[in-house]
Order: C-alpha cells, then structure tokens, then sequence
C-alpha cells in the first residue's frame, strides 16, 4: 500500500466515524429524556380518558397534564362528566386535581357516587341534577384509634338498583365497614347509612380475611350476601382462627340486623333469588 493510499484510507475512516457520531447524536436527540418528554408535544397533552356505562348512560373523566412535564410529581386537571340517553351535551359536574385521583361509580338511571381518592367526603348526584349530595358518615360502635366521621372514605361501591353498598377502610388501620344507602330519586331522598358489617381489630390478618372478595357481593330484597376473602391464597393462614378463616357466603339480615354464614343461611333466602346468587357467586361450595 503506498503513502497515498494509506493517507486517504486515514481520510475516509475520520469521515465516516464524524457521520456515525452524528447520527448517534441525532438519534439520541430525539429519543424522551425521561418519561415526562413523553407529554412534552401537544398532540400528547390533549386528553386521557376512563370512564362507566350503565345502561344508556356514560360517565368518564377528563384529564389533562397542568405544568410542566418535566416536574418529579405530575399532576392533573380532571373533569368529571356524565351523559344520559336525552343529552346533547354532557354535563360537566366536578373539576378537581389529581393527586388526589377521583373516583366514581355509575349507577341505574344515572346515579353517580363519587370522591376523591382517600380526600374530601364521599357524594352522590341524582339524575338530572349537577350538585352533590354528600352521603352521611357512618358511626361504627368500636374503633381501634379516634374515628372521625369526616374522614371515612369509600373503598369500593356496588349500585344494586336504588341500593348503593360500599365497603371502608381506614388506611393503615386494621379496621372495616361494609355499609349501604338507599336513594329515591323522585324525592331525591337518601335513606340513613347503615352498617352491615364492623370490624375493628388488632389483628390486621383477620380484617383482611373478612373482606368482601373482587366483586361477590349482591343485594336481594332485605338481605345483602357477599363471600369474604377468608385465608385461602394467604401468606399467613395461621395467623387468623374463628368465623372469618374460612371463605364462604355471608348474608346479612336487613331487617332482624343478624350475620349469617354458610349453612346457616335459609335455603328458602336463596331458592328464591336462584339466578341472581348463581350469577354473582356460582356453584355454592357448602350445599
């Protein structure tokens, strides 16, 4: 190879290593710094979406990145609307930020329970109407520490007609309620909360296997059944004896106020109600 040669092979691989280095910079240029540059253009910033049918009605929430996207906490604009089978227009019924998030839960008819995710007070709006209605505090009889009836929070809700049951916790504390209200809509009246279930214990194991499990839980004329999460996928089985180590179906008494488990619920209660108790709990381990 002559002195020429050598000199332009030298030439082009300086070239070529100056283009590759180029490119890599272009490439690394565009790639998002962060998760946050993912919100950074416009066409990523307009909306995020999640919302509950029930019939012909629509419930969801707007959001929309507020400040920049680059802070260490993100946070969010959300608007909560609701559209029923007459309307045009959705109706607009609360902004809030997230943190906290919002929950919401669509009932029959238009029937909206809502709140802010562990903040504020629970509420709920009738059809037709754009202000809450805020839902009356329980007052359990025991507690582990000082309860406060402005701080009790809805965990999860399941609308059974004019019927709303919902289940709470107080967070960090070994202690729940299973309760439900009643809504007249033509009177936009609600019925005074009632306790079904109260728990309060040292044994954080036990409450947690007394919990109503996903989503197993019905309402039927003056009962409420569900099936409590027992101890079977827990880590800790030993750890909980008694009622409540055993999953298997609940009934609660509406009317005498009596908890009743397993083969102690009237066959009658579910012969009558066969199809629905199917349909929410399928083939009953115990008959």
């Amino acid at each position: 190879m002559t002195k020429r040669s050598r000199l332009l092979r030298l030439v082009g691989c300086s070239l070529l290593m100056l283009a590759t280095a180029g490119e890599a910079a272009e490439v690394q240029s565009q790639r998002p710094r962060s998760f946050a540059d993912l919100f950074s253009s416009p066409e990523q910033t307009n909306r995020f979406l999640r919302g509950q049918t029930n019939g012909e009605w629509a419930a969801w929430i707007e959001s929309r990145l507020v400040g920049s996207p680059y802070a260490r906490a993100l946070r969010f604009e959300e608007k909560l609307y609701r559209r029923g089978p007459t309307n045009v227009v959705p109706d607009l019924l609360l902004v809030g930020q997230n943190p906290p998030a919002l929950l919401f839960w669509l009932g029959p008819d238009g029937l909206l329970a809502a709140q802010a995710y562990r903040a504020g007070k629970p509420f709920v709006y009738f059809p037709g109407k754009n202000q809450p209605r805020l839902l009356e505090a329980p007052q359990p009889m025991n507690t582990n520490s000082s309860y406060h009836a402005g701080d009790w929070n809805l965990n999860r809700c399941w609308f059974f007609g004019d019927v709303l049951v919902y289940d709470s916790s107080p967070y960090a504390r070994p202690e729940y309620l299973v309760g439900l209200f009643q809504f007249d809509s033509v009177k936009e009246a609600i019925s005074p909360n009632r306790i079904c279930l109260e728990l309060s214990d040292t044994n954080a194991y036990l409450v947690r296997a007394a919990q109503i499990a996903d989503d197993r839980i019905l309402h039927v004329g003056t009962h409420l059944l569900w099936e409590n999460t027992g101890t079977e996928h827990s880590h800790y089985p030993d750890k909980v004896q008694g009622t409540w180590r055993r999953r298997q179906l609940r009934a609660f008494d509406l009317e005498s106020g009596q908890l009743l488990s397993g083969s102690e619920i009237p066959l009658a209660l579910l012969a009558r109600h066969k199809d629905s108790v199917a349909r929410a709990f399928g083939p009953l381990k115990f008959r």
